[in-house]
């Protein structure tokens, strides 16, 4: 069986606050498991929504001589 993580784990992840994490749970926008009141994630999710979340930075302008 693969590791799950909690709220206190992904909150210091993501560097979010566990109100934050909830709320993101609330709205749907973090996959989780809920057993009774325990809510667990599954470590790949969390990854891939980093990887989700990935932006790179802009080439730099170039200034026109």
């Amino acid at each position: 069986m693969e590791e799950v993580l909690d709220i206190k784990d992904v909150s210091r992840i993501l560097k979010l606050s566990q109100p934050t994490i909830r709320m993101k749970i609330y709205r749907g926008e973090l996959a989780h498991i809920k057993l009774g009141r325990r809510v667990l994630f599954r470590p790949a999710d969390i990854a891939a929504l980093i990887e989700q979340s990935y932006r790179p930075a802009k080439a730099p302008a170039r200034e026109h001589a």
